[in-house]
């Protein structure tokens, strides 16, 4: 009986660009070829110990199959891939020209929402108050409104930094947070019930027993501070 060692290649073990010699074990004796067997002992060793530095492959420690790249593969490989980075770039920039194409066909819409130029001009009013005298009133016009400017003197910011713990306070609301400099107070001059324009600018005017302002249409009056003390009106000027 005779034994003899042959290599057998096999396609698939380990990647694709690889081809691996696998040994194949033939026993020889009276009647002839009796047993045709692979040695399977390493051969998982052989497909998940591949040496990728070196590119080698040990089956039994001893025997040394080289692995090597398959050029075909690895140009296919580098073709794939500056394709794929050719699309992508092409989606990317679709993508960028879509997104500001969308944003200069929409500005114009959203720009004409703005108010207009006459309208920014009336919105804002500037007055010279520095020839005011302390306790003196001023009523200019805002957007079609009036406005009420009181220098206030000492007595009558005392009087409404007294009333902001007071109970009667219909819209509770302390002077301070009414006001940025103490001694000047502006307030919209409009009754908050129905929309009325209070006496109390003029000096011969009632101002209610609160020395603030007085609606004579329904009987609605506000302190020195322009908060409501009493009447049907629900919010302080």
């Amino acid at each position: 009986m005779t034994c003899s060692v042959n290599f057998v290649d096999h396609a698939g073990i380990g990647s694709r660009s690889r081809r691996l010699r696998t040994p194949c074990l033939h026993v020889e004796g009276r009647g002839g070829l009796r047993r045709n067997t692979f040695i399977t002992r390493n051969l998982n060793r052989a497909k998940s110990g591949l040496d990728h530095q070196n590119g080698v492959c040990n089956l039994f420690g001893s025997a040394a199959i080289s692995s090597e790249p398959n050029p075909a593969q690895s140009r296919r490989g580098t073709v794939m891939d500056d394709t794929t980075t050719r699309r992508d770039f092409i989606y990317i920039a679709a993508i960028g020209g879509a997104v500001i194409g969308t944003g200069l066909s929409v500005w114009p819409f959203i720009d004409s929402l703005n108010p207009a130029a006459d309208t920014l001009a009336g919105s804002k009013t500037e007055v010279d108050v520095s020839s005011m005298q302390l306790g003196e009133r001023l009523t200019i016009a805002w957007r079609e409104r009036p406005v009420f400017i009181v220098r206030r003197t000492l007595e009558a910011i005392g009087q409404a930094r007294a009333d902001d713990n007071n109970d009667t306070l219909i819209d509770p609301q302390n002077d301070a947070d009414r006001v940025i400099d103490p001694e000047w107070l502006v307030v919209i001059g409009v009754c908050t019930h129905l929309g009325c324009v209070p006496l109390g600018q003029s000096s011969g005017d009632n101002r209610g027993r609160f020395g603030g302002w007085y609606c004579p249409c329904h009987g609605s009056v506000y302190d020195v501070s322009g908060r409501v003390r009493r009447g049907p009106a629900p919010e302080n000027a």
